[in-house]
């Protein structure tokens, strides 16, 4: 089950010695007392015994370490090859990481694989998934123990690696407290111009709970302009909607994830995301026919599409016009509310091929406001 599995021709004479009478001694009790003498000869000399008392504690302790003689043998043979430098110790330290629950003993097995674990993907990849983990149940209002976060984060922030963005991310979106916020939040700010790039990457591939805190925490930056806002909201939308949500929370989280982007979105005239916008209507649009959401939100959805605007918006609204003039010249009324919103939409859009259907409303019975609205957006799309 561990890492390092030895053969003879590895180890060093003192190491063979000591690791054939470790093997050898009937009791857990007698096996320590082994590893203590360790300590009285060179630790170069040993390396490859300490790496063999980490296997036997990882292939022995089950699931998690319960025994105090398994975290002596471990926390005497992490300090020695601390003390040396072997890098090899960092995956199986890791092993033993996910095996302890003690919250001392983890902050110092954090603090050990940051002397170990420069340049170990394989370790970035496993803090890496462990940081964002903890902060999905902090966000989910599963209590977990900060300490031991914040260790890792700090940990992390001395890899220095693009791997850990997601990691800092969901650390400053989850609202921790200052001492933990902190950290990750220099630790983005230290990845420059890459931040951008690296924040649109990491939204799309959260779950919903997460992309909402995310979109929250990306929407109040100063340090980013509406356009760039926009990039991350785009991502966060086409992400969303690719996603079925199941169950009353998820559902309501898909639509707090999709709402808040398109926001974004309408804020920067973000066109290059009308084609995604779109399919937010058509959620929206069926949402409210089902009377699942408040008129306030289809408005503010048709607000957003003809501000985000291009080819695919025009053309959806249009649709959505003949949908509206049908029903009213079939005598079952429409919201005039809504209707004025689609009018309004495409005069702002100022499609020529709304002109039509834009007509055909014209000498419907709609009240005042609204056909005056018609009239001007009939001018609009002649322009």
């Amino acid at each position: 089950m561990g890492f390092c599995l030895l053969s003879a021709g590895m180890l060093g004479a003192l190491s063979e010695d000591f690791v054939s009478d470790f093997r050898a001694a009937d009791t857990e009790e007698m096996k320590l007392q082994i590893v203590r003498l360790g300590s009285e000869h060179p630790v170069s000399e040993l390396e490859e015994f300490y790496l063999h008392v980490l296997d036997y504690v990882i292939s022995n302790a089950g699931d998690r370490i319960t025994s105090q003689v398994h975290t002596d043998m471990y926390s005497l043979a992490m300090d020695r090859l601390v003390e040396a430098g072997v890098n090899r110790a960092a995956l199986p330290l890791w092993q033993v990481f996910e095996m302890e629950r003690e919250v001392t003993q983890r902050i110092r097995l954090l603090g050990a694989l940051e002397q170990l674990g420069a340049g170990n993907q394989r370790l970035y990849i496993r803090l890496s998934g462990w940081i964002q983990a903890q902060n999905n149940l902090a966000i989910s209002g599963t209590s977990i123990e900060r300490q031991v976060l914040a260790r890792a984060v700090t940990t992390a922030t001395t890899f220095d690696d693009p791997v850990f963005f997601s990691a800092f991310l969901l650390t400053v979106a989850a609202k921790h407290p200052d001492f933990l916020d902190q950290p990750a939040r220099a630790a983005m700010d230290a990845f420059g111009d890459q931040q951008l790039g690296l924040l649109v990457d990491a939204v799309a591939i959260q779950e919903l709970t997460a992309q909402y805190q995310i979109l929250q925490y990306v929407d109040g930056l100063e340090s980013l302009s509406v356009a760039e806002k926009a990039q991350v909201a785009y991502s966060a939308l086409t992400a969303a909607m690719g996603k079925q949500p199941a169950g009353v929370e998820a559902i309501i989280m898909h639509r707090n994830v999709r709402y808040l982007a398109a926001r974004m979105l309408e804020q920067a005239e973000y066109t290059e995301a009308s084609g995604v916008m779109v399919s937010h209507f058509n959620l929206a649009a069926n949402d409210f026919e089902q009377r699942q959401i408040p008129i306030g939100q289809i408005l503010d959805t048709i607000d957003a599409l003809a501000a985000v605007g291009g080819e695919p918006a025009a053309r959806r609204l249009i649709r959505y016009l003949d949908y509206l003039n049908i029903q009213t010249s079939s005598d079952r009324p429409v919201n005039p509310q809504v209707m004025l919103a689609v009018v309004n939409g495409l005069g702002r859009i100022g499609s020529a091929e709304a002109y039509n259907s834009l007509f055909y409303a014209s000498m419907l019975d709609y009240q005042g406001f609204v056909q005056d609205a018609i009239q001007d957006a009939m001018k609009a799309v002649r322009q």
